[in-house]
């Protein structure tokens, strides 16, 4: 399952922290979701993060599982580029 592939974008709320640093930020606006779901690095900062995300919302689903073995969402989303992009150049060669 892809997660940003059956995102429900027109009921969908999006924050983009930029760095962690902004969480607190942002924490009195997320108590009021009842479903937060994280994108963070998958490092300690990141997962660190999920649990403070934790103890201010509702529930939180943390979608770093969706790429675990990438440093974060845009490793990922690039690496599947790449592989598409080979897929696609398979073709007769001359």
């Amino acid at each position: 399952m892809h997660p940003v592939k059956n995102w429900q974008y027109s009921q969908t709320d999006v924050i983009i922290l930029n760095s962690l640093a902004n969480l607190p930020k942002v924490s009195n606006r997320l108590t009021n979701y009842g479903n937060v779901s994280s994108f963070l690095d998958n490092d300690a900062a990141g997962k660190n993060a999920v649990q403070e995300l934790r103890s201010f919302c509702k529930q939180v689903n943390d979608q770093s599982v969706f790429y675990a073995t990438y440093k974060d969402l845009n490793e990922y989303l690039c690496g599947r580029k790449q592989v598409q992009k080979k897929r696609q150049s398979r073709g007769i060669k001359r």
